[in-house]
């Protein structure tokens, strides 16, 4: 009798490829004949692997919807920006103006285009397969010494906590904690967000600075061009 790797009863592929099977050896194998036994037994096998598809579990706590936005808001609703490191803390908030300043290390206008790829990629980024794990294999997902922990202010006061840890095992995705709670219990909520956060955040001090002569800007310890002609009277 065949059976599924399961144990489960003789399926209806199984059926069909006993059937198969039969005809092989109670007729004489003509052309015609031949045909009729390899489309039984094609047919057994896409049942076969069908049913077995559908009776393979999940993943636990793996859902079956699209992914979905780490946090619900957007790169305009974010007033400041905190990322600590296991060796240094950077923290960033927008002026009357908008324009991005770094409060620490340093007090200096920064680069607005770094601290704005990881403002954007906190509103727009997406997380997908979030996994329930005891507390205890938080080391398994780097979280024991996260990699980094980025804090979120709103300019409603709201907060809001991203914790990533160690890259997933082809370095597509980081695993990290969603806003969790002080005292994190017996069970990790651990989701999976894009790769992209180490890149914005995996920067010397020096680029989260506004460069000293951005691209395209006069430099003003240039001399003055001598054979330029003096404007017409």
């Amino acid at each position: 009798m065949v059976t599924l790797d399961d144990g489960s009863i003789p399926t209806v592929g199984a059926a069909l490829l006993a059937l198969g099977l039969a005809i092989a050896h109670s007729m004489k194998l003509t052309r015609r004949n031949l045909v009729l036994v390899l489309v039984a037994l094609t047919l057994a096998v896409v049942v076969i692997l069908t049913q077995n598809q559908s009776q393979t579990p999940s993943l636990p706590g793996a859902t079956l919807q699209e992914t979905t936005p780490i946090f619900e808001f957007t790169e305009a609703d974010i007033q400041r920006l905190g990322i600590e490191t296991p060796t240094r803390s950077f923290a960033f908030e927008r002026d009357a103006v908008g324009i991005w300043q770094m409060t620490a290390p340093e007090q200096t206008i920064a680069n607005q285009g770094a601290v704005a790829f990881l403002a954007n990629l906190l509103a727009t980024g997406t997380r997908d397969r979030p996994l329930s794990v005891p507390a205890s294999s938080a080391i398994t997902y780097g979280l024991d010494q996260p990699f980094a922990t980025i804090d979120v202010a709103l300019n409603t006061d709201e907060t809001h906590q991203l914790v990533l840890g160690t890259f997933n095992f082809n370095r597509s995705s980081l695993y990290a904690l969603i806003d969790p709670t002080p005292d994190l219990g017996e069970t990790l909520e651990v989701s999976i967000v894009p790769a992209d956060f180490e890149t914005a955040i995996n920067r010397p001090l020096e680029d989260w600075k506004e460069p000293e002569n951005p691209p395209g800007s006069p430099d003003p310890e240039a001399a003055p061009d001598a054979s330029a002609e003096p404007p017409a009277e």
